[in-house]
């Protein structure tokens, strides 16, 4: 007897705007929580405009499309007043595909995006999460490239999608490539050392293509900190992904490094180390709180003055929370127009119920 689809394994490892990816599916920002655009789906027959929408709630993204004839012909057997305007994610495979069932959209998501890692969080797909860093002591540092990717789009509409606008993606570097080569078609996130000379790129892939995240031959995560030379000041926010990093900066907040990956090696601590205040806030899940723990026992070594953790919700991530909600968890006040702030020192050790 053919197996089930486990629809809380998908929904707690796919995300919705992967599946958005994989259809080519442009939606604009609206705020940090909420997308708009032209409804992809194909029982949409309304000339209408803009009535597809993509809103974060408590149970992760949902979506839903108000114009009567997509209502109308996605429900065609419902009665009166039992119509539904949107779903979640499988729901939406299932009408995007004309599937005959919920069990049929499920399959269809693991063949997709299937097997599960144990590791990754809620609403978070397989590969939107950085693999963790190889644990590699021998500090040999990355060559400078002789290359800068050209013709980069910091306003591609996967970014707009996560929320992310064209002016904190510029800022970073981070663009589509539409160009030739390895990172053709990607996300692309350039990797700068201490001193700011760019190393490497790490490449998002766009909609179902493996691997999803794919770096340099021979690359050496474990000796840099991504954003690093950009911060200034003596304390610092270290978060686990490329993705963290963008939240922060989407808050206002500018001095934040990521690990790309789930724990710190003993050269990244070294490179902490130069901090008088370092707040580790990475993702609320077991790895996150597992490496959380090992990355503070080696920042201990660094005799940090104020060295301090704060724990997210389960399932959680930086890029996850709104801009005010990321501060307010870091006891920062809400963000003041054209201002830019780093985290002064003060302690910030504090669980969040899970």
């Amino acid at each position: 007897m053919e197996k089930k689809p486990d629809f809380r394994l998908i929904k707690s490892h796919v995300s919705m705007l992967d599946v958005l990816g994989r259809y080519e599916v442009n939606l604009r920002a609206k705020n940090q929580y909420e997308r708009a655009g032209d409804c992809p789906l194909p029982q949409h027959q309304s000339e209408s405009k803009g009535t597809f929408k993509v809103k974060q709630g408590e149970r992760g993204w949902g979506w839903s499309c108000h114009s009567a004839t997509c209502v109308a012909n996605r429900n065609p057997n419902a009665k009166e007043g039992h119509t539904k305007k949107g779903g979640d994610l499988i729901e939406f495979v299932k009408f995007m595909e004309q599937l005959p069932s919920l069990y049929e959209a499920g399959r269809r998501l693991e063949q997709w995006f299937g097997p599960f890692a144990d590791s990754l969080g809620p609403d978070e797909p397989q590969a939107t999460k950085v693999a963790p860093v190889e644990v590699d002591e021998t500090p040999a540092a990355n060559e400078p490239l002789k290359f800068v990717l050209s013709g980069v789009d910091h306003n591609d509409p996967y970014l707009l999608n996560r929320g992310f606008e064209e002016e904190e993606c510029e800022y970073l570097g981070v663009a589509f490539f539409p160009g030739k080569g390895s990172m053709a078609g990607r996300i692309v996130f350039p990797i700068q050392n201490s001193k700011g000379e760019l190393v490497g790129y790490a490449g998002r892939a766009v909609g179902n293509v493996e691997p999803r995240w794919l770096f340099p031959k021979n690359f050496r995560r474990g000796v840099e900190l991504w954003n690093l030379h950009r911060v200034e000041g003596s304390s610092v926010i270290v978060v686990e992904s490329f993705w963290g990093v963008m939240a922060c900066i989407r808050g206002g907040i500018m001095n934040s490094v990521a690990l790309m990956g789930s724990t710190a090696t003993k050269e990244q601590a070294r490179l902490l180390g130069r901090f008088d205040s370092v707040v580790l806030l990475l993702d609320g899940d077991d790895a996150g709180r597992t490496g959380t723990r090992e990355t503070f026992d080696k920042l201990v070594d660094e005799s940090i003055p104020n060295l301090n953790m704060v724990f997210l919700r389960q399932g959680e991530q930086p890029d996850h929370l709104g801009a005010d909600e990321l501060r307010e968890r870091l006891s920062l006040p809400p963000e003041d127009d054209g201002l830019l702030e780093v985290v002064e020192p003060r302690t910030l050790l504090k669980a969040v119920p899970a």
